[in-house]
């Protein structure tokens, strides 16, 4: 079974990170890197499946490049630099529960298209 909302979230995290990236490359002092192709080259070339198995998760490094976030920005002038992982989480909503326990505690009447999408497990 196709799961559409994956592919929709997808693709609204790519569009999400290249917003993300363009914004702060209006910044002269930021030095914005990308890690995705890293993180592929990483991936496309790591020969051994020791990679991937549980036991890898015990090796900090390894964890560290695995899950390495999506952005590195350095700021030119102070030398201080960041990492940034942008998250995306779209979350269809069918039923009245979330509106309802808002208006129960808010008493805010909210429709359930008005909540857009909700990360809920964050």
């Amino acid at each position: 079974m196709k799961n559409n909302f994956l592919e929709q979230r997808l693709l609204l995290g790519a569009k999400l990170e290249k917003v993300i990236m363009r914004f702060l490359r209006t910044f002269e002092e930021f030095e914005v890197i990308d890690t995705s192709s890293l993180k592929s080259n990483l991936e496309n070339n790591i020969i051994s499946d020791f990679w991937k198995k549980d036991s890898s998760k015990e090796i900090q490094s390894i964890l560290i490049l695995r899950w390495l976030p999506d952005l590195l920005v350095i700021n030119k002038k102070t030398k201080e630099d960041i990492f940034i992982d942008i998250k995306l989480m779209y979350t269809p909503i069918y039923l009245d529960t979330f509106p309802n326990q808002i208006k129960e505690s808010l008493g805010v009447k909210i429709k359930k298209y008005d909540i857009r999408n909700i990360e809920k497990e964050a």
